[in-house]
């Protein structure tokens, strides 16, 4: 038996709860000028074979399109979700643990009526570790990643996309109340004075 085979996961929908984190919410802007429809901060139970207890995890980031699905972990430091040993090699336990957690969502995302539809094999279904810190291990990592079909996305990257798309957008007239588009505009000012 596996390991998702003993879970029961909560099976109706939840409600979003609005981004805490700025780097969340820059990875969901992202995606959303990306084309992407996104959810946040959606928290969902967990309970494992033999718990007790019910275990609650969220999924960070979640962006829809009409071709894919891609679930977004979203951390500061990539070595708090990939820890690595002083010779470069990485805890087998934590990349087990990472694929696992994206595991979880896709079968909460498939237990769930409402969202079952994501899940039916017409969408590529793609899982992201998004991270601001931690360059040197992400290349490192990125192969044995690949090979637990886990991409990952680098703030560097992020941002440089983002003041680029931004300055698209301001071109065709972008208004908008959306404070880290904002905070982008003017971070970006004297790059075109």
């Amino acid at each position: 038996m596996n390991e998702l085979s003993a879970l029961m996961i909560q099976s109706y929908p939840s409600a979003d709860s609005p981004p805490t984190d700025p780097f969340e919410a820059l990875v969901e802007l992202y995606y959303q000028l990306n084309g992407y429809i996104t959810s946040s901060n959606k928290w969902f139970w967990v309970r494992g074979d033999g718990k007790q207890q019910r275990g609650y995890q969220d999924i960070d980031v979640l962006a829809i399109n009409a071709q894919e699905v891609v679930i977004i972990s979203v951390t500061a430091n990539l070595n708090d979700k990939v820890r690595h040993h002083g010779d470069g090699s990485v805890h087998e336990e934590k990349l087990a643990s990472l694929k696992n957690y994206f595991d979880r969502v896709k079968e909460y995302l498939k237990a769930v009526e409402h969202y079952a539809w994501l899940m039916d094999g017409s969408r590529k279904v793609r899982c992201v570790v998004a991270f601001s810190r931690g360059f040197g291990l992400a290349e490192k990592i990125a192969p044995m990643l690949r090979d637990l079909e886990i991409e990952i996305l680098s703030s560097k990257v992020l941002l440089k996309h983002l003041k680029v798309e931004v300055k698209v957008q301001e071109k065709r007239g972008l208004r908008t109340n959306n404070q880290i588009v904002k905070m982008i505009q003017l971070m970006t000012m004297d790059e075109t004075q």
